[in-house]
């Protein structure tokens, strides 16, 4: 019982800090002046990316694989996790877009394509296997 109270104790501090932000995957050039890219280059690599919010503008997403934004590049998601506003960073815990998970803090979750929400390495090998 005090194992189950201690561990309460040490995980309720750190939900009390979660947030969730909303807005569309951007590319830092654009997102720093206030607007979204419409360009192509961010798909390819060629700009470091985040999440822009029309209302507290860009975030650099640190903790985050930079092709998950590549393949929701432009699209709204919504991002749970520490936000660092005064550093304009966001640690995330849990990315969706819909209603679709698309990124888990602690998990090999990848983003499939944009119909197929997300699957683990494993399971994505057991398939690629199965072809």
């Amino acid at each position: 019982m005090r194992k189950l109270i201690a561990s309460i104790m040490m995980v309720a501090p750190l939900a009390l800090f979660a947030e969730t932000v909303q807005g569309v995957v951007s590319g830092a050039v654009c997102g720093v002046h206030g607007e979204v890219c419409s360009h192509k280059p961010m798909e390819h690599g060629f700009e470091l990316l985040g999440l822009f919010n029309d209302n507290q503008g860009f975030f650099y997403v640190a903790n985050v694989p930079q092709h998950v934004f590549r393949k929701a590049s432009r699209k709204e998601i919504s991002i749970e996790g520490k936000v660092y506003k005064k550093d304009r960073t966001i640690i995330a815990d849990k990315i969706t877009m819909g209603d679709r998970v698309i990124w888990k803090k602690g998990t090999k979750m990848e983003m499939m394509d944009m119909g197929g929400g997300c699957e683990s390495e494993n399971q994505r090998h057991k398939n690629d296997s199965m072809k």
